[in-house]
């Protein structure tokens, strides 16, 4: 069940490397994000996952934590994940607070709903916290902090801290990659299948989460897609005999990636037309992995080490999934070199490639349309 539960912990959703000049008109951006609200799973969660289950999280334990907080952070990484970097870009005072946390939460600048090892759909064995409960977590905040959807609260007796306008958050959506690899390791479903069966429910459910939070007073929301599934160290490790690319990872896994995002690219695209009163934009993540495993020594990683895990135990990818970073051993972070890794434990990327897709995203190279925040927003060197 551990092993499970650190798999499922993986996320984050995929895509194509595909022209964006045929995405319908969206509404231009009217507000610099003052706040951002993160649904989804691992990726985003800053504390979510400890919160409901203490005790039992790899990154309660160190090495997680060690570069930039200098302890554990409750975050799946060696440091800090987009959700840090995107408020410090945004020049907000804090990152966002986990909507679990019940002491000294502060909500000025976002909120985290995502909770590590989230599924779209309601078929995770060991989180409940899967998208439509996540959503239905935002719809309580926003009935009791925004009387009026579009208008700004009022709550000035309040000792937590909100967003003063609800129009001015930027609503990022994460989620997908756990269904895949729970259909893969569960139900033991072949790529074949998953793209035929899972897919499908899974777009749907991220459509529903997506016109709920249209409807319930978001003007901006940004999607991201899938991960090569088949460059990470876990999956490299377990299904490892399956044919391989060029960049050494799993052409079927990474395939199974791309159909996924394709359909979600779709999603976006027809929304976008549907929902006139919101931004979308979909940010392609697949895209911007491979792009590292082109070239991973121009963003300061090692090629011998790209589809390997800093905090692991050796073998060909530095994974072992009987004995993971943190839980079952701790090494001293002296040994660590984690902004020479893509990944970090073999399921999670390192703070550096997180770093370094944040500043992607927000110049707009990676986003469709594509949506320059650091020069509409003027936040300088992201």
């Amino acid at each position: 069940m551990e092993v499970f539960l650190v798999i499922l912990a993986a996320s984050i959703v995929s895509s194509t490397a595909r022209a964006f000049s045929s995405s319908p008109r969206s509404p231009p951006l009217q507000h610099c994000p003052s706040a951002v609200f993160w649904f989804g799973d691992s990726f985003a969660d800053t504390g979510n996952a400890q919160a409901a289950s203490p005790f039992i999280s790899a990154a309660e334990y160190l090495p997680y934590g060690m570069t930039h907080f200098g302890k554990p952070s409750n975050r799946y990484s060696d440091g800090r994940l987009v959700t840090d970097f995107f408020a410090q870009a945004f020049r907000h005072k804090s990152s966002p607070g986990p909507i679990l946390q019940s002491l000294n939460s502060n909500y000025e600048h976002g909120i985290v709903f995502a909770v590590s090892g989230a599924t779209a759909l309601n078929t995770s064995y060991v989180v409940p916290f899967y998208l439509p409960v996540q959503v239905d977590q935002y719809l309580r905040f926003v009935k009791d902090a925004y009387p009026t959807p579009g208008k700004s609260h009022h709550h000035h007796d309040r000792k937590t801290k909100l967003p003063r306008n609800l129009r001015s958050v930027l609503h990022v959506v994460v989620v997908g990659t756990n269904d895949i690899f729970g259909a893969y390791i569960r139900k033991l479903m072949d790529p074949g299948n998953v793209t035929v069966v899972i897919i499908p429910q899974v777009i749907q459910a991220i459509s529903h989460a997506i016109q709920t939070l249209s409807d319930s007073g978001a003007s901006q929301i940004l999607v991201l897609n899938s991960f090569p599934h088949g460059c990470m160290p876990l999956i490299l490790s377990v299904f490892g005999d399956l044919p391989k690319d060029s960049r050494g990872c799993l052409s079927p896994l990474n395939e199974v990636a791309e159909a996924f995002n394709r359909s979600l690219y779709k999603l976006v695209q027809d929304l976008s037309s549907k929902l006139k009163n919101t931004l979308l934009l979909y940010a392609d993540a697949f895209k911007f992995t491979l792009d590292v495993m082109d070239r991973p020594t121009d963003f300061g990683f090692r090629n011998e080490t790209k589809t390997s895990a800093c905090c692991g135990t050796g073998g060909a990818y530095n994974f072992n999934s009987t004995k993971l970073c943190g839980k079952d051993f701790q090494p001293e972070s002296t040994t660590l070199k984690p902004s020479e890794f893509v990944s970090w434990d073999g399921i999670h990327f390192s703070e550096a490639f997180y770093e370094h897709l944040s500043k992607a995203l927000l110049t707009g190279k990676y986003l469709d349309p594509p949506l320059d925040f650091s020069e509409l927003c003027k936040l300088g060197n992201v």
